[in-house]
């Protein structure tokens, strides 16, 4: 009998509870370590306990939220409350499995042609919070009041966890297959899966572009074996939205098609030495820009 109540004990999700008499010392979490007890140019100070959630647990502090964490590989959070006599504000460090999934969860979160800031790999700034990632964490900052001393608080609180906290500060390297210019601002995404709703698409990187006028958001994915690209090949052809690309495009041999969707318009997709590549909102007025762009992962001889 003790032997099953102890790996029934071990099963069940932990949640811990670190006090703020020193214990913080004890790496309980790698999260729950950056978290200070107070910062040390300013008065504000921790106000709780450090909160930990680890795994499943997740939904107890996030109810109706957690899943899409997980999807990204999701480990622990720790978090806390900080005052001062002017403002409070809550500090929450996520960590994940990987720098990519960090990011992945933090791009989710990223909305488009937001205020970007330069903490960790990228941060973004929003009424009354800040929200970055750096290595394996994506920390989220929270204040109560959109006001001046908030937006002060919150600057402190992040540089201060930006210093601390390690990890790398460069964006996952697949990013570096699409366009930088004209980019826009907070639209680098990473799909751990159903990118577009399509279970079959999972690890995808898109980034949109401002061109002549217009949003054009590229796709990447690995595809060495040609599978996700079979499998929407098929999904077009049941549901009556296939139709041929334009000629001249440089995919691989005639691996290629356009795909017209009810809700994202037509999507134009291919296979080019083993990445599965296209463009969402597909229109003939970019076959030119597209074209450049697929010619980029040619082969070098």
């Amino acid at each position: 009998m003790k032997k099953h109540l102890l790996k029934l004990t071990l099963m069940l999700p932990v949640i811990l509870i670190i006090s703020g008499c020193g214990s913080n010392k004890q790496e309980v979490s790698s999260s729950a370590r950056f978290l200070p007890e107070q910062l040390n140019y300013s008065d504000m100070k921790r106000i709780s306990d450090i909160r930990i959630f680890v795994g499943d647990s997740l939904w107890e502090y996030i109810d109706g939220g957690a899943e899409v964490y997980h999807l990204y590989k999701f480990v622990d959070v720790a978090t806390a409350d900080y005052s001062n006599d002017k403002v409070e504000l809550v500090a929450d460090i996520y960590r994940f499995d990987s720098p990519l999934n960090a990011f992945g969860l933090y791009s989710m979160l990223c909305p488009p042609e937001t205020e970007i800031i330069n903490l960790g790999v990228e941060g973004f700034r929003s009424p009354a919070s800040i929200n970055f990632v750096k290595g394996e964490y994506l920390i989220r900052l929270t204040g109560f009041e959109d006001t001046e001393n908030s937006k002060l608080a919150l600057t402190g609180m992040a540089e201060k966890l930006n210093n601390d906290i390690p990890g790398t500060t460069e964006r996952p390297a697949q990013f570096n297959f699409f366009p930088t210019e004209n980019k826009i601002g907070g639209t680098d995404k990473y799909y751990a899966e159903q990118f577009m709703g399509q279970r079959f698409l999972s690890e995808v990187f898109t980034r949109s572009i401002l061109q002549d006028l217009d949003t054009l958001t590229l796709f990447m994915s690995e595809d060495e074996s040609g599978g996700k690209y079979l499998q929407w090949s098929t999904y077009a052809d049941q549901t009556d939205g296939k139709r041929e690309r334009p000629e001249g495009i440089p995919f691989d041999d005639t691996l290629s098609f356009i795909f017209e969707d009810n809700y994202y318009g037509e999507i134009i997709v291919g296979l080019k030495n083993g990445k599965l590549l296209g463009q969402v909102n597909y229109k003939d007025a970019c076959l030119e820009y597209l074209t450049a762009w697929i010619n980029t992962f040619n082969v070098e001889e």
